[in-house]
């Protein structure tokens, strides 16, 4: 999914955003309709590894965990899971309107627990605690591409960022403040010390800063140079225990071979999946209490444990699809996996604890 994000954003007009003050109110909607659909799951189980799939007929783009719910994206619509029934229920947006081209990019939940989207050519829409949708203002915009929110960070604290073509937005209470970058905002992470790492890559602009940390009073731009490479730019960023930041870096929109990147704040580390240079895309990265890096990939889903390479496809295992856009890890430890023909929960119920 976030390697069709990138091509979407490179058919976008790049036009430098000024500053500017937001002191509009977010419009409230009437409440949605919701509307359960009959969606059952079927399980499959092998050795250790326990595979539960649901609803093959979807492709999904997009995931979020927020406790006993999963809320999933299929391009245009969203939808709430409930990890204990196995069952879905839509929820549609009400009297927003849309434009005919709009596509999700993006699901988060904040720290209540409410999902927050992002849309290309819409923005981001965020939903209140009475299950209404409210599409936030935006300023300064002269074109529908500008529209399109591609990244949303939940911070610790309950702050929230998003990311348009080449403008970064801080949500504070009441108070929303916008940055300008000098490339298109591909990827965003929170570290240990509630530091912002952005990802930038360049498409058709001039140049790109590339990594980008923000400390909340300065900017610093680190230049991957020294990985062997031309400066790369990083489409997914997760930071480990440790403060070590792990990224999927690539050379522009037509490499086609994504690495696996280890960053410390100082020293760079460049792994490969042992694909022999067939194109291999990473779309996210998630790390589980053991340190594992599992990757969502064109090739299905991929587990480094710093020196061994596993992957999970459509051969060896239940995996539903090799085509896999994104991965998040709950609290209770268990995978869910969205692909291109449905979601899939993984549980290594024979690891020890």
């Amino acid at each position: 999914m976030k390697l069709r994000k990138l091509f979407l954003i490179l058919f976008a007009f790049i036009l430098f955003i000024t500053g500017c003050e937001d002191d509009s109110q977010y419009s409230e909607l009437p409440t949605n309709e919701q509307t359960e659909p009959d969606y059952e799951s079927d399980s499959n189980t092998n050795a250790l590894l326990q595979w539960t799939n649901y609803f093959d007929d979807m492709e999904i783009s997009s995931l979020a965990d927020c406790g006993d719910f999963i809320w999933f994206t299929t391009g245009s619509e969203v939808y709430r899971f409930t990890k204990q029934t196995g069952k879905a229920m839509h929820f549609d947006f009400g009297e927003i309107e849309f434009p005919s081209n709009y596509n999700i990019t993006t699901i988060k939940c904040d720290i209540n627990g409410l999902p927050w989207i992002g849309a290309e050519y819409t923005g981001t829409l965020k939903m209140t605690e009475e299950g209404r949708w409210m599409l936030l203002p935006q300023e300064c915009v002269d074109n529908e591409f500008e529209k399109g929110t591609h990244e949303i960070l939940i911070s610790k604290n309950g702050t929230i960022w998003t990311s348009t073509i080449n403008k970064l937005s801080r949500y504070q209470e009441d108070a929303v403040d916008h940055f300008t970058t000098n490339g298109t905002i591909i990827s965003l992470a929170e570290d240990i010390e509630e530091n912002i790492w952005i990802g930038t890559a360049k498409f058709l602009r001039s140049h790109y800063d590339g990594l980008v940390k923000y400390d909340g009073e300065h900017w610093t731009i680190y230049n991957s140079s020294s990985t062997g490479s031309k400066p790369l730019a990083f489409n997914s960023i997760i930071v480990d225990n440790n403060g070590t930041l792990w990224m999927a870096g690539y050379n522009g929109i037509d490499d086609p071979y994504t690495n696996l990147v280890e960053f410390d704040g100082l020293n760079w580390n460049v792994y490969s999946p042992p694909f022999n240079n067939l194109p291999f895309y990473i779309n996210e990265i998630a790390i589980d209490s053991d340190g594992v890096k599992w990757l969502s990939t064109n090739k299905g889903l991929v587990a480094f444990n710093g020196s061994e390479w596993i992957t999970y496809n459509t051969s060896n295992s239940e995996i539903p699809s090799n085509s896999v856009h994104q991965i998040i890890i709950d609290t209770e430890g268990i995978i869910w996996i969205a692909t291109e023909k449905g979601l899939s929960a993984l549980n290594n119920v024979g690891k020890s604890e």
